[in-house]
């Protein structure tokens, strides 16, 4: 509700108003709560393992409220688990991902406790690559796409987590046609593929909008005003 509440409203009303009738969405004025994302992820995977008897509940609502709220990692992640916390060892978040040779190799370095946590508790319930090749192909577009609204309500963010399901599966195509499964580029190339490749999907996360992702492509191109 805090972090999607506006976003939902505001594409109801616009699918309204396609139907002709007249709906004007209200400003709810919604605070989001800071790290809201992050201690619904943690929450999520806490009540997930408890379900599978992977961990044992905490002995008490206040060492489950400071496993939630622990401060030095709450702004910004990395996402922990209770497992983790109790050693109060953060993990890395990042390992150069713009080394990476390859969009898998991109997502095992770049925040890192996010994509593990849509790995174990989202793509392999789903089926992870279990299914066939087609359901992989699936199962990793919802799982992107669920990635992207993580960070936010906008259809920006919807764009960049669609554009990341489509290389993974471009790339687990392009995999599961040649002889080497091992490497589909030399090194050096893959490398300047996957950094081009995410540079273009970070023009989405950042801009507010579609028209402002216009611009920045225009902009970088060559093509906007001024150039």
């Amino acid at each position: 509700y805090f972090k999607y509440g506006d976003f939902i409203q505001e594409n109801f009303a616009e699918l309204v108003q396609l139907l002709g009738w007249n709906y004007q969405a209200k400003d709810l004025g919604i605070i989001l709560p800071m790290g809201i994302s992050f201690y619904t992820f943690q929450t999520l995977s806490y009540t997930i393992d408890l379900y599978k008897r992977k961990i044992k509940p905490a002995r008490t609502f206040l060492d489950f409220a400071l496993y939630v709220t622990f401060f030095p990692q709450l702004v910004a992640g990395p996402i922990v688990r209770s497992e983790e916390l109790i050693r109060i060892h953060l993990p890395d978040n990042f390992r150069y991902p713009y080394g990476a040779n390859g969009f898998s190799e991109f997502w095992q370095k770049w925040h890192i406790s996010l994509s593990s946590w849509l790995r174990d508790y989202l793509y392999i319930p789903l089926g992870g690559n279990r299914k066939g090749f087609t359901r992989t192909q699936v199962n990793l577009m919802l799982t992107m796409l669920i990635g992207g609204l993580w960070h936010g309500a906008s259809w920006t963010f919807v764009i960049w987590g669609f554009l990341h399901g489509l290389y993974l599966g471009i790339e687990r195509l392009l995999k599961y046609t040649l002889k080497d499964k091992t490497k589909i580029f030399p090194s050096f190339i893959g490398v300047i593929i996957t950094y081009l490749a995410v540079n273009v999907a970070w023009v989405f996360f950042r801009a507010d909008d579609f028209s402002s992702a216009t611009s920045l492509f225009q902009s970088m191109f060559g093509f906007g005003e001024g150039n």
